[in-house]
């Protein structure tokens, strides 16, 4: 059990206006608590049963709160392994204080942030690397993010990390055994089967990494910039990939002068899109920094939609941007594909034709290969590749760390006393991810990023 054997309350839910809230208790004075403020619509002498439901009110003095239903949920079997429950009461900033001040009143008090997590976690239902995932889980936007964040909540990191970490303690024990008894060498089969091994271990955490990379990929997504001339359809396209009007669209040249921003999902990545201001020869102030912004966007996207009108020949400030656009992800979209073809582009620029997508944004004509592209462009190598878990930042640099450790114990000419520490630095960032050996202050901080309720 943890240290703090304070009871904790607080809302589970977001702010403000809603049908429900939940109130959510752990700690051991929780039973107490609930039986001293709710009141059941029926007198029941026999205390509430484990994962049961009851109706009620919320009673102080004699005064209804507030009409409710309690779920009990008791040690072990609930999320932080102490006595839980849940107070459903009506949605709405003034029903749930009431509710949650009673619950105060009453000997609780308030949980800090991430503090259900916390106690799961110390109290040994879960470990760090799921820990983590529940903060991921509130904050995915796609179904994949979802998915990827759930495999890491259910174990499938952990179980993983655990195996490597038994694989490594093996190996190290080889080691030792030939440091201390140095008379029984291995012979050169042996020694080239614990090579392999060792082998067979970083490409494990190799693994386990390259799935985490495509997890963030799904959880943060990337950032694509519409760039081009005036007039060449940027807004029309990004109404298009949005499948909405959400820019405005005229014939006349400039009618975006700042940037807009909206995120899409293209196949379980989230796209954040900025419409850019047409590049153009600005008069104004609010012109010029609008243009200047769209360069700016240009360099820091991660990938640049650049968009070219294909009824018009190339203009010398579509040869500016293709020139700019060379050492950078990019795609060119041909728009206006509706309209006779006039457009061509030198055959010496040698653009690839995986990075040409014409498409019509007024009848969405080539926008499902323009997103099949922008898919491709956005995983890379990834693209065939199947699986993704969550990994935070934290554990995958404690991977990449592991990793270096095995490589280091790969060595030829490794002695083996220093390939002995390598393994047990690689097992010990392994701990650190799982949370077996964490620092106080990086368990802070780690839940210092959650809800007060979570």
């Amino acid at each position: 059990m943890t240290e703090d054997t304070d009871t904790i309350c607080a809302v589970s839910t977001p702010a403000g206006i809603a049908g429900i809230a939940i109130i959510r208790l752990s700690g051991p004075a929780t039973p107490r608590i609930i039986s001293e403020i709710f009141r059941p619509n029926r007198r029941r002498t026999a205390p509430q049963k484990s994962h049961t439901v009851r109706y009620g009110h919320i009673v102080e003095d004699d005064r209804i709160l507030d009409e409710v239903l309690v779920t009990r949920m008791a040690a072990p079997r609930s999320y932080t392994r102490e006595e839980m429950a849940e107070i459903g009461c009506h949605g709405g900033i003034a029903a749930t204080r009431q509710v949650l001040s009673a619950c105060v009143r009453h000997g609780a008090r308030p949980a800090r942030p991430g503090e259900f997590t916390m106690r799961a976690f110390l109290n040994g239902r879960i470990d760090l690397a799921q820990a983590e995932s529940v903060l991921q889980i509130v904050h995915s936007q796609t179904t994949e993010a979802l998915a990827a964040s759930v495999a890491a909540l259910t174990g499938q990191v952990s179980r993983r990390l655990a195996a490597l970490r038994e694989a490594i303690r093996s190996l190290r024990a080889v080691v030792e055994a030939g440091i201390e008894f140095p008379d029984e060498n291995l012979s050169q089969g042996d020694a080239s089967a614990f090579r392999l091994r060792l082998k067979e271990a970083l490409a494990q955490v190799n693994a386990l990494r390259d799935e985490g990379h495509r997890g963030r990929l799904c959880a943060d997504g990337v950032k694509a910039a519409i760039v081009g001339r005036v007039n060449v359809g940027k807004s029309s396209l990004l109404n298009a990939l949005l499948r909405e009007d959400r820019a405005l669209v005229t014939e006349i040249p400039g009618t975006t002068r700042d940037a807009i921003e909206e995120t899409i999902a293209v196949r379980g990545v989230p796209v954040r899109i900025i419409d850019t201001a047409g590049i153009r020869r600005v008069r104004g102030t609010v012109e010029r920094m609008g243009v200047r912004k769209a360069l700016w966007w240009m360099r820091r996207a991660d990938i640049t939609l650049l968009v070219l009108d294909g009824s018009r020949p190339l203009s010398e400030y579509d040869r500016r941007l293709i020139r700019a656009s060379r050492r950078r992800a990019c795609l060119y979209v041909v728009n206006k594909a509706d309209l006779p073809r006039k457009l061509r582009l030198p055959s010496a620029w040698r653009l690839p034709d995986g990075q040409i997508c014409e498409v019509s944004a007024l009848t969405g004509k080539g926008i499902a290969e323009l997103e099949e592209k922008l898919h491709a462009c956005a995983v890379g190598q990834n693209t065939a590749a199947s699986g993704a878990v969550f990994l935070s930042v934290r554990q995958d640099d404690l991977l990449r760390r592991c990793a270096e450790e095995i490589a280091e114990a790969l060595k030829e000419d490794a002695p083996d006393e220093c390939a002995a520490e390598h393994l047990k630095a690689a097992a010990r960032y392994l701990d650190e991810v799982s949370g077996k050996s964490v620092r106080a202050d990086v368990l802070a901080d780690i839940f210092s990023r959650f809800c007060v309720g979570k």
